[in-house]
């Protein structure tokens, strides 16, 4: 079985200030082309609690848009399987 490599891309870009337009992106590095099929992105609130989620298919990349603003936190969870990572944000 081999490993699956993939990258996490997050972006701020303001808009209206104090708001900011936040990106989380996933995508697959290497060799790959594409995501692993059933690969979970979940944005989670303060609390850790699960608020936006995306799940790969066939895709080449999954992507969630959400905005926030300067001083809120926020987590990123990707799930695969029996596996998982989360990633913790300060705006």
């Amino acid at each position: 079985e081999t490993a699956e490599q993939i990258a996490l891309l997050v972006g701020l870009r303001p808009t209206q200030l104090p708001e900011l337009n936040i990106t989380v992106e996933v995508y697959p590095t290497g060799y790959a082309t594409h995501l692993p099929r059933d690969l979970q992105l979940m944005v989670l609130d303060e609390e850790g609690e699960t608020v936006m989620q995306a799940i790969a298919k066939s895709t080449k990349n999954i992507q969630l848009e959400f905005s926030g603003e300067e001083g809120e936190s926020f987590g990123v969870k990707l799930s695969l399987d029996n596996y998982s990572i989360i990633e913790n944000f300060t705006i």
